[in-house]
């Protein structure tokens, strides 16, 4: 009816003019849901399009709904309508009758069809097409957001009333929850300092706030938490979330309150940006909610939000996270003067405190001797006296050497230009030998390392102020200690704080006295050793006991616990479980939260930035959203392995350690090397010219050349090697109580830096475990790691064809990682993208690990079918 005269398009050719429709959709003041026109001039081509027979074009607007509920919207009548029976609606190829209000003559207030799926409703006056309205009907969502106040009082359920409003455009519900439980600790300052623009990290203030809270009273897992404080330190920033993550700051005195909860909320939930960044509208021209006012949100807002609110992260990507695995264990606790251990309120566990592990023991200098007292630094380096005396010492010696050289050399004497080179030599060899001399000084400072003892730059501190000074305290003349062990600081009850180091086993004594429980750290050991329940077992990472003693000092009870504090005593007999662990290793992590893997590397382009080396340590969750948020790529893994338990271990490491060596190089070549050819039958991509056309020099070569293939094995070999020590953290997980890695299969999903990394792993894990399977995707630098396919069940290796297309389609290749073989893997075990996936290819695509998918696609019996367990 009417449809000979219009077609729908989903996108707007450049010849045809955009009207305002006689007829038109506009939102209703009683919608309970969402509207979205195309407001938005830089946003107009995310809209589908009428176009009509005379060329004229207009935008369709969205509606949103939850399933099987009823909403409004209004319908605009800018013509003459000699009656209202002449309208008739239509959805797919039925036309329907809509219950409405005539508000005024010209408008009309619709109620929409109860729908369980979407629909595009057309509307047709006299039998032509004049609007139309997508429909999008979606399951109700639901996150939870706790607001804590650290200044003044919020009125939860007008809060709750608003940030719903605002949310229900996308079919979320906030489940919104006051805790006033909290007390900003006293020294943390209550005006937080001005964070970052970007929304990409918290301040050090906001982690010790995020900190305390979660030490004192936990992390409810899927929480949005929103502190309410009292300032920032500039009076233009009103509060504060980091993108995608589930912490946020709000100033009390905010203009508007409420807005800017939900505004942050914007950010944290929906991994939004100020809508001004990346080519957006003006700023302050729109009511969208991520402008400067406004609470309106775009049917792509929608999408997005409802895709990434139910993954919350508290953490942000620069911060070294604290986990339950590492080498060392810490532990601190407060004494009496009797050498009891303070406990509050009869809570003996909460006692010893044990904030996290780490990979080394922190390091602290106690400096005795006159000559290394820090006088001054330059940069990351103290200045001592010994630093002053010996540049003296050398830049005397230095003139000295030089003066009787030329007296003792005659035609240096004799001419101007020997002087000089003269001098020039012996700067340069005076600035080397102080260099040498600068480094053997710094060496020096560690002769004073405190092993036991006190720590005086603790002295007086509390134990929140010092729990956090040692975690900043960063070893770096170490990666990993030999052997595990435990660093225990004690507070006395003079203030001072004292340094032990101590055995992966604490064992505390508890007796009660005067009705009170005491408690005292009784020893250490490497074993776990438990007389009334006749346990001995040499131990593979951390635990501490409780020792309850009657007054004749007889053991009556033990309790175990391990780091975290979990009993584990009644599980010490328990059979141990045979399990399929499936390992995650990613790869190089670019410092953005772009929306595609390209637009990260842009911004690396635009600042120059790099994340630090991984920490070496696993994680139980994806920590650094690597994995998850690209069509749930770990969870199909997991799915197809039948996996009884998931770990994350982070191989990022410096370009440095890649085959481009260099973040400048890398960045050269990903804006020189071609696109993809439009036309996968003509390839324009073949040749580059090279060198300067000016002088003569240009010449044609290979595209392929340009690509880095000289192995850098020295940066390889690093990331394997620090991979070894997250493998000793991963038989720590694998190997408590009661379980023992022995009877396990390891399963390992390495993705492009990664593999190197994974390869660390494997040697720490050799004979420790059974290997299942291992699946290498887009590896960096494979051919300068070997593996044994004798010692994998199944081994298969995903990535780009480079023999196969270097000369004909050379911007199909991966220009991330060139792909090579794995050493020791066999051709036949080599999977390539598939043809029919040409737009995943390209010098980014064919390395991103959200276009793998295709790996659960591949049918049974053919190379690259993962087995199903």
């Amino acid at each position: 009816m009417g449809c000979w005269m219009t077609f729908l398009m989903l996108s707007a050719g450049a010849s045809a003019q955009f009207v305002l429709p006689d007829i038109r959709f506009v939102a209703s003041d009683v919608q309970q849901f969402g509207f979205d026109d195309a407001r938005i001039q830089q946003w107009e081509g995310n809209y589908e399009v009428l176009t009509f027979k005379d060329s004229l074009k207009q935008r369709i607007p969205y509606k949103s709904m939850l399933r099987g509920s009823v909403d409004h919207v209004n319908l605009v009548l800018d013509k003459p309508i000699d009656s209202l029976s002449h309208l008739t609606f239509e959805v797919g190829d039925s036309n329907v009758v809509l219950n409405f209000t005539r508000l005024s003559p010209d408008t009309l207030e619709l109620e929409l069809p109860v729908s369980d799926s979407d629909y595009l409703l057309k509307v047709y006056y006299k039998g032509e097409l004049e609007t139309a309205l997508n429909v999008i009907n979606y399951d109700e969502l639901t996150y939870k957001v706790k607001v804590i106040p650290l200044s003044g009082n919020v009125e939860i359920d007008s809060l709750r009333h608003y940030l719903n409003r605002v949310y229900a455009q996308a079919g979320i519900s906030l489940d919104l929850s006051l805790d006033d439980r909290y007390k900003l600790n006293s020294e943390i300052d209550s005006v937080f300092a001005n964070p970052s623009k970007n929304h990409e990290r918290y301040t050090q203030q906001m982690i010790e706030v995020r900190d305390d809270y979660f030490d004192l009273y936990g992390v409810e897992k899927g929480t949005y938490y929103v502190f309410i404080v009292a300032d920032f330190v500039a009076s233009d920033v009103e509060g504060y979330m980091v993108r995608n993550k589930g912490v946020g700051f709000v100033k009390r005195k905010a203009q508007d309150l409420y807005y800017e909860i939900a505004h942050q909320l914007g950010f944290g939930i929906g991994q939004f940006n100020d809508l001004w960044k990346d080519e957006g509208p003006t700023r302050g021209s729109t009511m969208n909610l991520m402008d400067v006012k406004g609470t309106h949100l775009t049917h792509e807002q929608w999408i997005m939000i409802r895709a990434n609110g139910e993954m919350v992260a508290y953490y942000d990507e620069f911060e070294d996270v604290r986990a339950n695995n590492g080498i060392i264990a810490y532990y601190l606790w407060e004494e009496n003067a009797d050498g009891t251990i303070k406990v509050k309120n009869d809570n003996i566990r909460g006692a010893v405190r044990r904030p996290y592990k780490r990979n080394t023991y922190s390091l602290y200098l106690g400096i005795d001797n006159f000559l290394f007292y820090q006088l001054f630094n330059i940069g990351p380096f103290p200045i001592c006296l010994l630093h002053l005396l010996g540049f003296v010492i050398l830049a005397v010696s230095s003139s000295w050497v030089r003066r009787r050289i030329v007296r003792r050399v005659g035609f240096i004497k004799k001419r101007r230009i020997f002087r000089f080179l003269t001098r020039c030599t012996s700067f340069i060899a005076h600035a080397a030998l102080y260099w040498l001399l600068f480094l053997l000084i710094n060496e020096g400072y560690y002769l004073f390392e405190v092993h036991n003892g006190p720590i005086e730059s603790l002295e007086g501190k509390s134990m929140f102020r010092a729990e956090r000074d040692i975690f900043n305290n960063q070893n770096l003349r170490r990666k990993a200690e030999s052997k595990i062990g435990s660093e225990v600081l004690i507070k006395k009850s003079n203030g001072q704080w004292v340094l032990e180091k101590r055995k992966p086993v604490l064992y505390f004594t508890v007796r009660k006295k005067n009705g009170k429980r005491t408690l005292r750290f009784k020893e250490d050991s490497d074993n776990l050793y438990l007389p009334t329940l006749n346990f001995r077992r040499k131990v593979q990472t951390h635990y501490f006991v409780y020792r309850y003693l009657d007054e004749n000092d007889e053991i009556t009870e033990e309790r175990v616990f391990n780091h975290v504090g979990i009993d584990i005593t009644d599980k010490l007999e328990l059979e141990d479980p045979e399990e399929r662990i499936v390992l995650f290793v990613n790869g190089y992590r670019p410092t953005s939260l772009g929306g595609s893997f390209e637009d990260n590397f842009s911004d690396i382009q635009n600042n120059g930035l790099e994340f630090n080396n991984s920490s070496n340590v696993i994680h139980t969750d994806d920590r650094y959203e690597y994995w998850r948020p690209y069509r749930e790529i770990d969870l199909k893994f997991a799915k197809r392995l039948n996996a009884t338990a998931k770990y994350y271990a982070d191989g990022h490491h410096s370009v440095a350690t890649s085959n481009h060596e260099t973040l400048i190089d890398f960045t050269q070549h990903s804006i020189k090397y071609p696109k993809r050819c439009r036309n996968p039958r003509r390839h324009v991509c073949k040749h580059q010219k090279k060198g300067a056309k000016w002088l003569g020099l240009q010449r044609k070569i290979d595209t392929y050349t340009t690509q880095p293939l000289e192995p850098n094995v020295k940066g390889f070999n690093e990331r394997r090697e620090n991979g070894r020590i997250a493998g000793r953290n991963l038989l720590q997980l694998l190997n408590e109580i009661p379980s023992k890695s022995d009877n396990d299969t390891l399963f390992i999903v390495a993705h492009s830096m990664g593999y190197a990394y994974a390869l660390g792993i494997i040697d720490e894990m050799r004979g420790k475990i059974n290997f299942g399977g291992f699946y290498i995707i887009a590896a960096e630098n494979a051919e300068s790691g070997e593996v044994d396919e004798n010692e994998w069940e199944e081994i298969w290796q995903f990535g780009s064809d480079f023999e196969a297309h270097k000369k004909s389609a050379p911007c199909l290749l991966d220009g991330i990682a060139p792909q090579t073989k794995a050493a020791g893997l066999s051709p036949r075990n080599r999977v390539y993208i598939p043809e029919q996936y040409y737009k995943r290819m390209g010098f980014f695509d064919s390395h991103f690990i959200g276009h793998y998918t295709w790996i659960f696609d591949i049918p049974k019996n053919e190379s690259g079918y993962i087995e199903q367990r």
